[in-house]
């Protein structure tokens, strides 16, 4: 069994649907191909002949449609596993889900998705029964993001600002415009920390400085 963030579990009926998807048979779609062929196939891509073979080409530069199980709901079925074996806490389950994921990385090659990959897919009655391993799929990588941001994963803290630095550096500015004047002086180190407080449910940021008065015997005046 996985215990993951939000408290949901994966455990063997679960899987069950990636089971009965192996069994049924893969999605296969036409998806279009490229290659160099000795034989013209489908179309002639004359762009890339022109490039890759020059004025004496030897080979074709073909795009054709071909039957694949390369397609996107696979991809998706293939990714959510990959991303719960390194959640998954019960040895027997997690045999269960690298089986399947053996199984199924022999028909697909692995592709990093996303969520927005999910929800664009659109099933019809020839691929409806992906529905609940679609469901199951969306499960794992919105907990594998919850799992990255919980710190199993520290590159999500590149995308974070430090926003009482960036508020003082604002705040900085805007008295400098301001006050900065023949009487008073206002550097760079004048901001002080900011000071989180929270007032109902709202949390403004309030900040520290101080003031040089540019007179003789100057002093600093803070607030």
């Amino acid at each position: 069994m996985c215990r993951c963030p939000g408290e949901l579990q994966y455990d063997g009926e679960r899987l069950q649907q990636v089971d009965m998807i192996l069994k049924r048979g893969l999605n296969w779609e036409y998806l279009v191909e490229e290659s160099s062929e000795t034989h013209l196939r489908g179309q002639l891509d004359l762009q890339q002949q022109l490039q890759r073979q020059g004025v004496t080409p030897k080979r074709f530069e073909c795009r054709y449609d071909e039957l694949s199980t390369e397609t996107r709901l696979n991809k998706i079925l293939l990714d959510g596993l990959h991303r719960l074996r390194p959640l998954v806490t019960s040895s027997s389950v997690r045999s269960d889900v690298n089986r399947y994921y053996g199984r199924l990385q022999q028909y697909v090659s692995y592709e990093r998705m996303s969520l927005r990959d999910i929800e664009s897919v659109s099933l019809t009655r020839l691929n409806e029964y992906y529905d609940n391993a679609l469901r199951l799929a969306k499960l794992i990588f919105e907990q594998a993001f919850v799992a990255d941001l919980g710190g199993r994963n520290r590159r999500i803290q590149s995308l974070l600002i430090d926003m009482e630095s960036t508020f003082e550096r604002v705040v900085y500015r805007a008295v400098k415009a301001v006050v900065d004047t023949e009487y008073y002086d206002v550097r760079n180190d004048s901001i002080g920390h900011s000071l989180s407080v929270r007032i109902g449910n709202r949390t403004p940021l309030h900040v520290s400085g101080l003031l040089d008065t540019k007179s003789r015997g100057g002093r600093r005046l803070g607030w």
